[in-house]
This record gives structure tokens, sequence and C-alpha cells, in this order.
């Protein structure tokens, strides 16, 4: 029997951290769909991420094994993170929609004034600080200037703040600074 060479354990294992990414992002987007439970989507949706992790450092290693190979194995690991990054919009979209109060909700809601403007400018200087709250309970990733990294945080970002219209300007600013950071 032949023997088996790295490379070719390396993109056996490759393969099945893509069908888990793919059974994961299928069962996100099943949850989705039929308005499941916010906790199992978040579940599904770090099943999808820790794939995506897998596959990150399996292509990582595929290239030291073969450099020759760095074209080839970057274009399926840029297949990979455009799949991952586009359920992960799903997925806080889903999570906005679902954290958003219902138009009878909506109604009860208090206007800002004297009294609870503290509260208001707790949620902006909690979001200055770092804390990106605002968004009840969905963390926004942060983004250190790295380009590769880009997608995923632009994805996720604009889908929770950017596109947001029930935020103002200067909560998305400092939603944005408190994303970046220089590490």
């Amino acid at each position: 029997m032949p023997e088996v060479s790295e490379i070719d354990k390396c993109r056996a294992k490759r393969k099945f951290a893509k069908a888990s990414v793919t059974r994961n992002m299928n069962r996100v987007r099943e949850l989705i769909s039929s308005d499941g439970s916010v906790s199992k989507v978040r579940q599904f949706a770090k099943g999808v991420e820790k794939g995506r992790t897998k596959a990150r450092d399996l292509t990582k290693e595929l290239e030291e094994l073969n450099p020759a190979s760095i074209e080839t194995d970057g274009s399926w690991l840029e297949e990979v993170e455009f799949d991952v990054n586009e359920v992960l919009g799903e997925v806080a979209e889903y999570l906005l929609k679902s954290e958003s109060p219902s138009p009878n909700e909506q109604s009860s809601i208090t206007p800002p004034t004297a009294q609870n403007n503290d509260e208001n400018t707790e949620t902006v200087n909690d979001s200055m600080s770092g804390k990106r709250t605002g968004l009840k309970g969905v963390e926004i990733p942060s983004f250190d200037g790295k380009p590769d990294k880009w997608p995923y945080f632009w994805g996720i970002f604009s889908s929770l703040v950017h596109k947001n219209d029930k935020l103002t300007p200067a909560i998305k600013l400092a939603h944005l600074n408190s994303c970046l950071t220089d590490r």
C-alpha cells in the first residue's frame, strides 16, 4: 500500500474542515429561515468560525509543506472565507432583527428626556471605551488594519452598525472607533 504524503493528509483534513463549515452554515441558514432560537444560531455560527479557523491553519500548513501550492490553496481558502463572511453577515442581521423590539414593544419605549438622558449617554460612553454596547449583546469584532481581515470585519460591522438606521451617525462613529485597534 503506498504511503500517503503529509500534503495529502493535510488536504484530506482541509476537506473535512470545509465539510464542517458547510454543515454548520446550512444549519445556520435553516434556523434563520425558520426563525429558530437565537442561542442555536449563535452556537452553529461559532461552529462556522471554528471551521474557518481550522481551514486557515491547514492552508497555512499546506503552504509551508508545498510553497508551490500557495495560489491553489489560497484561492480555496478565499472561497471558504467568502462563504463564511456571507453567513456571518446573515447571522448578524438575524440577531439584530430578533433582538430589536417589535412594533408593539416600540410604543412602550420612552423617548430621551432629561431624566433618562444619562442612560443614553452611558451607551455612548460604553461604546467609546471599547465595550461596543447598544446592540443588545451582539459583539462586533475588532479590526487591526490587516487587509485580509477587512472583509470579515466589514461584513459584520456593516450589517450591525453601518446599515442600521436606528443608530445616529455619532453612535455609528463611536462603534467604529471602538472596533479599531493598533495590534
